[in-house]
């Protein structure tokens, strides 16, 4: 009779601590103009990359920026953090072709590949500009709202 006692407590405790984790959320809670600040830190770094290695590893990283604006919940943004996230998304994207093509032009040298990586690496520079400045500006605005 202990037996059954025990191993009814046994699952009892068990459904207790399963109940307990499915109401957790699946994910932590992250703070998304964090995840915009790393995110424009990367893209920045990697797009500083110039050899053929540099930029294979480089698209990686910044293949692994867009899934992590992926993750960001844009309805939790002010303005200006939605423009930084929209601004990051086009400069990632950007990014991205522009590796492939840099590795492409590695290989067989063309003068339009190479002519097109460097329109697309302008342009990202430009808008990661533009996103850094949007995002100062947003994490302003939301110093400020704490101070009030």
């Amino acid at each position: 009779m202990a037996v059954y006692i025990i191993v009814g407590l046994v699952v009892v405790a068990g459904l207790i601590l399963a109940y307990r984790s499915i109401g957790r959320p699946a994910t932590q809670i992250v703070d998304p103009l964090a995840v915009l600040r790393a995110v424009l830190d990367a893209a920045i770094a990697a797009s500083a990359a110039d050899s053929h290695d540099a930029s294979h590893g480089a698209r990686h990283r910044i293949e692994a920026c867009a899934q992590q604006l992926e993750t960001i919940d844009a309805s939790s943004l002010d303005e200006a953090g939605d423009d930084a996230r929209a601004k990051l998304a086009v400069a990632v994207d950007e990014l991205i072709w522009w590796t492939r093509l840099s590795e492409r032009g590695a290989q067989s040298p063309s003068p339009g590949i190479q002519r097109a990586a460097g329109a697309l690496h302008e342009d990202a520079l430009h808008c990661l500009d533009g996103a850094g400045r949007a995002l100062a500006s947003s994490e302003a605005a939301k110093v400020r709202e704490r101070s009030v």
